[in-house]
């Protein structure tokens, strides 16, 4: 078997990789389809509602992002670790792609919409009212709050951040740990740290339901996501675990690809908690794999092409507005259908023309505040150096003792 040449990965990780946009536009569209199919009526028929349960599994584009943010953030810091304004410049240029659009969007939600709906629901007043400053500051997923409510608006408006809290206590705390970790200190902390966070499900699972519940959102159990693209990065920079992960590349998508399927047929039949457990973990690995295959594939090959293609680059580009905008698309695109008369009992056909019509406002949304709005603060990365464009040789220096 050929593989590939010893700088072809450490090149790629240095410049602009076009698939990983497609993976992430593969998450963006998987986010919006599942909450497609929560906000829609249950399909009657059998069928529908099977191909409906399928959809509504598209929760798991939210493990994509953290998976490839891992990945990506971990091979910037690991290419730029020497920088002399190391830490300035990330968080610089982390700052400008994040907090312009997030502090435009979630004070708009949370102080301007209550004025223009006035029939606010009592919940929303007492919930948010009381955590608004949590969202402010990112920690909106650390409280332990009531089951989301389908029938409040703002509640839907603001449930989507939970997976940027997440993100920005990655942010905080991972270029402190590149800095002082490098080699196989970062990979060994990486596997400690994942089984961290299956040891913290398994903690909170054991003290009861009232707990249970935040299993999904909380930090510290999600966090082996987020990792297992860090170890990624960290391991595809070592000439020896490249080889195997070159070598072994289908094995190791094919062995994750099982586990994912037996875990989740022993959840919906044997009533096992998969995702609280050991889940998470799994589907971190699958989605590993995947970003694992398009590293070391041809970018001429079928697999890589699903990835590969101007409409999922496009949705990749933009899949932070569009991540941000789509639940007040779905709500816009399901007013404006019953408006013209569009039966919701018509089930699965519902489904998907209301994920064509929300997907094409939340698009179209997006750009207008990436030319308007995004890319005035992106322009100014130029001064907070060049992350993200090294050399081969630089980024193989990174990595050693």
């Amino acid at each position: 078997m050929k593989h590939s040449s010893p700088h072809q990965y450490i090149t790629a990780l240095g410049s602009h990789i076009p698939a990983l946009d497609g993976i992430r536009g593969w998450a963006i569209l998987l986010v919006i389809i599942n909450h497609t199919v929560m906000l829609s009526p249950k399909p009657a028929d059998l069928i529908s509602r099977k191909a409906a349960n399928l959809l509504g599994m598209g929760w798991v584009g939210v493990d994509l992002f953290f998976v490839l943010s891992g990945f990506l953030i971990t091979g910037i810091l690991l290419s730029t670790r020497d920088d002399e304004h190391y830490f300035g410049n990330f968080y610089a240029r982390r700052c400008l792609r994040i907090f312009p659009l997030y502090y435009l969007v979630i004070p708009a939600m949370l102080y301007l919409l209550p004025l223009m709906m006035p029939d606010f629901d009592e919940m929303y007043k007492q919930t948010v009212g009381f955590a608004k400053i949590t969202y402010l500051f990112y920690a909106q997923n650390m409280m332990v709050q009531p089951p989301l409510d389908l029938h409040s608006i703002p509640q839907l408006l603001l449930a989507p951040t939970w997976s940027l809290a997440v993100e920005e206590h990655f942010y905080l705390v991972w270029p402190t740990v590149v800095f002082f970790f490098t080699g196989k200190r970062l990979l060994r902390l990486s596997l400690a740290l994942i089984a961290g966070a299956i040891c913290v499900r398994f903690a909170f699972l054991t003290y009861g339901p009232p707990l249970s519940s935040i299993t999904y959102v909380f930090t510290f159990c999600r966090m082996d996501s987020i990792l297992a693209g860090a170890l990624l990065a960290a391991a595809l920079l070592d000439q020896r675990w490249k080889i195997v992960f070159d070598k072994q590349k289908w094995n190791v998508f094919t062995l994750f690809l099982g586990l994912f399927i037996a875990g989740f047929l022993a959840g919906k039949y044997l009533r096992l908690p998969f995702y609280e457990t050991l889940g998470y973990t799994v589907l971190a690995g699958l989605f590993g794999s995947v970003v694992n295959l398009v590293m070391f594939l041809p970018r001429t090959g079928r697999f890589v092409k699903l990835f590969d293609n101007s409409w999922c680059r496009c949705f990749g580009k933009y899949s932070y507005a569009i991540y941000l905008f789509h639940i007040p698309a779905i709500l816009l695109a399901r007013w404006g259908l019953t408006q013209l008369g569009i039966p919701q009992e018509s089930g699965l056909a519902w489904i998907l023309l209301l994920f064509s019509v929300s997907t094409c406002i939340s698009l179209a949304a997006a750009l207008f505040t990436w030319h308007a709005f995004e890319k005035r603060f992106l322009a100014l990365k130029r001064y907070f150096g060049s992350f993200g464009r090294t050399t081969p040789d630089r980024l193989a220096a990174a990595v050693k003792e």
